[in-house]
């Protein structure tokens, strides 16, 4: 199974949004309580939204490390097969059907790396591809 790094399990930054409801909740309220009981009426949803913004962030996070994770994976896994190819020990049905698994899973590796869309990800996904247009 896929592991992260201990690198990647690093305290989550405040967004925004976050950062603007902690500074509402130190400011003093000055305009009288109706200011008070329009601000209790939101804050609850406020700080809804500020956790499930977090969670968001979180889970991008994960995403973006499994899917690098991913890509370097296949890449390994293209080189070994081109190692096993170039060895001429395997006959062109089976050749065949191993660069068709390897493009397939090629594909659905650059497929979640485009979907988060990180610059490290779209980097080894070129990789990744250029590598198994070399097998072809």
């Amino acid at each position: 199974m896929l592991q992260l790094k201990a690198g990647m399990q690093q305290p989550l930054e405040k967004g925004p949004a976050e950062r603007r409801v902690d500074e509402q909740q130190t400011q003093p309220e000055e305009a009288g309580s109706s200011s008070v009981s329009h601000s209790g009426k939101y804050h609850s949803l406020i700080q809804d939204q500020a956790r499930e913004l977090t969670h968001l962030r979180q889970k991008m996070r994960m995403g973006r490390a499994f899917s690098s994770l991913l890509i370097q994976h296949v890449r390994n896994t293209m080189k070994t097969f081109e190692e096993l190819l170039s060895s001429n020990k395997v006959d062109h049905y089976m050749e065949q059907h191993f660069r068709e698994h390897l493009t397939k899973g090629t594909q659905l590796a650059e497929s979640l790396a485009s979907k988060f869309g990180t610059d490290a990800c779209t980097h080894e996904k070129n990789g990744a591809g250029q590598m198994l247009r070399t097998l072809r």
